[in-house]
């Protein structure tokens, strides 16, 4: 089975550092075929490539993207018979179409042989706007047909900053993922691993892990004798909550966003202590991951009575959810802000 990876981005964004990163770290693992536009912003050195035991088909009469779709193919195909790598990576032309790019590659994918993993596009979080201006018909492109957005150099920008960019980034695409964490401190496995399948969502997540739960009463959590009357309350509510929701599938409410605030963990012990209050709804589950302090990044987890905060490895981007009935959003906007 090969894997066709393709990570495209404006001139300068930064997406032949990025896949130097993804060598470097060896997180592809088997035969990696690397196809490259000789009129990329840097280009990786071909000899150091094929040290590592990768293979470079050099385009050279033209943007890949644009002219050259047919010819494209055919190397495409040239490339997977003679080499058969388990990975193709594909970095077009920082003035091209990811749409063309795309239809290039359909021609050559074959269940159970060859798929394409998820596109994602780099774009310079400082420079977007430019780009956008200047060359709208690429840069558009690019970001509609994208699975996943990195913005680069998130470092050097304020979260206001990059809460604008990922505003105008969800104008033009408003299902792709956005990474918003400077990749340095990712690993290389998670950014692949983003390219490999479409993320769960924590909506989905959650609704899944509530179908499988058991709301009968007396199921609840040891809690002290003020919230005991009050934890009995919720569940019998949700033995109808989950008697409804077997009529209508959509009874459940979500309320989510993305984030780029830091917390610590004593803020969001004392939020994750707030949810049982009636103020904010009949809330079933919660959970979240965000940025923290120093670098370092919190999971957080709720049910009724009971919550969790525990470190993990960065992320890609803070996520929020909560799921439950009633839900009051602005409460929840507030509190989590």
């Amino acid at each position: 089975m090969t894997r066709i990876y393709i990570i495209s981005g404006f001139l300068g964004a930064g997406k032949t550092t990025l896949i130097q990163k993804l060598l470097d770290e060896k997180v592809l693992g088997g035969k990696v075929a690397l196809i490259e536009n000789e009129f990329g912003e840097v280009g990786i050195d071909g000899g150091l490539l094929k040290q590592n035991g990768l293979e470079i088909k050099e385009m050279n009469s033209g943007c890949i993207c644009c002219n050259l779709v047919g010819d494209f193919t055919v190397a495409l195909k040239e490339i997977l018979k003679t080499y058969k790598p388990e990975k193709v990576i594909i970095e077009p032309s920082g003035v091209g179409k990811l749409s063309d790019i795309l239809k290039a590659c359909n021609k050559v994918i074959k269940p159970g042989e060859v798929e394409l993993g998820q596109t994602l596009v780099v774009v310079d979080g400082l420079k977007y706007r430019l780009h956008s201006r200047n060359f709208a018909t690429f840069f558009k492109d690019q970001i509609i047909y994208a699975d996943n957005i990195m913005l680069s150099r998130t470092q050097y920008m304020t979260p206001k900053e990059v809460d604008q960019a990922k505003g105008e980034m969800r104008k033009l695409n408003s299902k792709a993922t956005l990474i918003t964490t400077p990749w340095e401190r990712l690993t290389g496995e998670t950014i692949i691993s983003v390219m490999s399948e479409k993320p769960i969502s924590l909506e989905e997540e959650l609704l899944g892990s509530l179908k499988q739960q058991d709301f009968k009463e007396g199921t609840s959590l040891k809690l002290d004798k003020k919230m005991g009357l009050f934890q009995k309350e919720r569940y019998i509510l949700h033995k109808e909550v989950e008697v409804r929701k077997e009529k209508k599938d959509n009874f459940f409410q979500t309320w989510g966003k993305e984030t780029t605030r830091h917390y610590n963990k004593e803020t969001l012990y004392h939020i994750l202590g707030r949810l049982d209050e009636k103020e904010y709804g009949c809330i079933l589950r919660a959970k979240g991951i965000v940025e923290g302090e120093n670098g370092q990044w919190l999971q957080f987890d709720f049910v009724p009575g009971e919550g969790r905060v525990q470190p993990i490895l960065p992320q890609c981007e803070g996520k929020l959810c909560v799921i439950g009935t009633e839900l009051q959003q602005k409460a929840l906007e507030k509190l989590f802000s």
